[in-house]
């Protein structure tokens, strides 16, 4: 069989299953962009919202004089609280959550309000709200 016997033997096949061809093209592409709208429709809604958190200046600049008075930063207490974070996530939790246990204990930032667990850039875990 040469090469011109081949390329007319598919082009007679594909004249004679065209239809089906063609359904199955559209029933690929429709496929296709169904699944791409279901994945931005999907990450459209899963994005958190941003929060603008204001800290002074002074918070980021390290004091090269020796006055420890002027600490720039307070940092969370790391012994005991009614909310604990890692200091590696983005999420806090109550002290009796599950999931809170999972966390470290050379990980773990303790608060004693909400208010300052989400001050300090964390967001309440919705596995325990």
């Amino acid at each position: 069989m040469s090469i011109y016997d081949f390329k007319t033997n598919i082009k007679g096949w594909v004249g004679e299953h065209r239809q089906k061809l063609v359904f199955i093209g559209v029933l690929v592409v429709s496929a296709g962009i169904s699944f791409y709208l279901g994945y931005i429709a999907r990450a459209e809604t899963h994005k958190e919202p941003l929060v603008a958190i204001e800290c002074p200046l002074n918070a980021y600049i390290s004091p090269i004089s020796s006055d420890i008075s002027r600490s720039p930063v307070s940092t969370p207490k790391t012994q005991s609280g009614s909310f604990v974070a890692s200091k590696n996530g983005k999420k806090y939790y109550t002290a009796n959550c599950a999931s809170a246990s999972k966390i470290k204990e050379s990980n773990r930032v303790y608060f004693d309000t909400k208010a300052q667990a989400e001050s300090a850039g964390y967001a309440l875990a919705p596995s325990c709200s």
